[in-house]
């Protein structure tokens, strides 16, 4: 059985801007699907996919429009946090000229597909969980998707998992080989489709779309909000303001949690059209409208980032501020900064703009008892580098690197990255986690005169 795990899918520090982008969230809450016909008359089909079983191999289909809300759970339905999504269509900054570096940053940041997968220029429109799920058409062969993932799949042998509760123990007689390898489907997907376990996780594959996750639970939410049987995410009122704001754009990224440059807002989400030029579109919504700050949103245009952009305006509409912006087609790049992310701006006085995931594993048994297995991961999610010298992790308010309790195992080198873990165990069996503890990532100037919370976790 592989560890019990439960994920703050993102926790985000200071403007979080280098991670943030992906596309037309509709928030449509309908649950069956609808028909509409064109002007030419054409009628389309958007609903869950079609999922009739066959023998020819995957049959699933998404019918009509890709529907990119559809497809994202609501935080209760992984028992989670508020946490970042992105969808939308990458074909429009690809047909507006785009350059091939910033297209492969767009599609590093918001498409978590491994790349021996699908190539990310293959992706048309997807919807994903920050860094650990998504759901996308493409353009690709669907042989030669099944075969890359059987390929892996072999590969990875009878010591993948495929998430909480499933492991490749678990496969029937006929998913193995003499020598254990996985090399058939594993069986462990809905009808119409085909479902791989890899070293990198969990792959559900449709005739004309691609389910992927870390783990099966990340891959099963996205498939249920899809059938309507769990809640979708833009049910969340406060990011349905904020993605209404935002309008018809290409890519977005949103959240329904608290933002420390806008600490006071509730959700906010960022989006870009393309076209001659780059439209931005990034809205705050508020608790209600007296609470709406619209200076706050408007000191966005300050910022590295944003200062980019051109025409730097904000409007208001209720408890719904928006900052708009544009700039040339070449000079997109999601919101890096200028320098890279190698320094952090002046105007914030050098606190690093950064994001955080955390990863808590509580071993066999699912409990906090000394099981070897038992650790806390704090991954560097996107944003600048962090100098370690300045940055802490506390567990329950205590540096880790004063207590004999755990053991740290900082990242290497002298500078945090992105991708770099911070891994904290307990040292002995008498010294454990504990449920409802808090983790923190800390920073202090270099005079030691100013510090902050970049990110905290609660165990479960």
């Amino acid at each position: 059985m592989c560890p019990q795990q439960r994920r703050d899918l993102l926790a985000l520090a200071g403007a979080a801007a280098t991670t943030l982008a992906a596309g037309c969230l509709a928030t449509d809450e309908g649950e069956s699907p609808t028909t509409s016909s064109d002007d030419d008359g054409t009628t389309t089909t958007d609903g869950p996919a079609d999922t009739t079983a066959g023998t020819g191999g995957a049959t699933a289909t998404v019918d009509g429009e890709f529907a990119a809300a559809t497809w994202l759970p609501a935080p209760d339905a992984l028992e989670a946090e508020a946490f970042f999504v992105f969808a939308g269509d990458l074909d429009a900054p690809r047909d507006a000229g785009v350059g091939a570096r910033a297209l492969q940053r767009t599609y590093t940041t918001m498409v978590p597909v491994p790349d021996d997968v699908l190539d990310g220029d293959d992706v048309t429109e997807f919807a994903s969980l920050q860094g650990y799920a998504t759901a996308c058409r493409y353009d690709a062969p669907t042989t030669e998707v099944r075969d890359a993932l059987a390929s892996l799949a072999a590969a990875a042998g009878p010591t993948a998992t495929a998430g909480e509760g499933t492991s490749a123990a678990s496969m029937t007689e006929d998913e193995a080989t003499d020598d254990g390898a996985r090399s058939q489907p594993t069986g462990d997907a809905p009808d119409g489709y085909e479902g791989y376990v890899t070293d990198d996780g969990v792959c559900w594959l449709g005739a004309d779309h691609l389910l992927f996750g870390r783990h099966r639970r990340l891959v099963a939410a996205m498939s249920d909000a899809r059938e309507g049987d769990v809640d979708r995410y833009a049910s969340n009122a406060d990011l349905a303001a904020v993605l209404d704001a935002t309008g018809d754009v290409d890519l977005v990224g949103a959240t329904a949690t608290s933002h420390q440059v806008v600490s006071s807002a509730s959700a906010y989400a960022y989006g870009w059209r393309f076209d001659d030029r780059v439209d931005l579109v990034a809205s705050f919504a508020f608790e209600d409208a007296a609470a709406t700050d619209a200076d706050a949103v408007a000191s966005l245009g300050e910022r590295a980032g944003f200062a980019e952009y051109e025409h730097g305006d904000v409007t208001t509409d209720g408890r719904v501020a928006t900052f708009t912006g544009d700039l040339p087609v070449a000079d997109f790049d999601l919101l890096k900064r200028d320098d890279g992310g190698r320094t952090a701006t002046a105007n914030r006085g050098g606190m690093p703009q950064v994001s955080f995931a955390f990863d808590a594993e509580l071993g066999d048994d699912g409990e906090w008892d000394g099981d070897d297995d038992e650790r806390v991961v704090v991954t560097h999610h996107g944003g600048d580098h962090v100098d370690l010298a300045n940055v802490a992790l506390r567990y329950e308010g205590s540096d880790v690197a004063d207590t004999d309790a755990f053991a740290s195992t900082r990242p290497p080198g002298d500078t945090w990255t992105a991708g770099g873990e911070w891994t904290l165990r307990a040292a002995t069996a008498d010294a454990t986690f504990e449920s409802d503890a808090t983790v923190q990532v800390v920073w202090t100037s270099d005079g030691g005169d100013r510090s902050a919370v970049l990110a905290m976790f609660e165990l479960p």
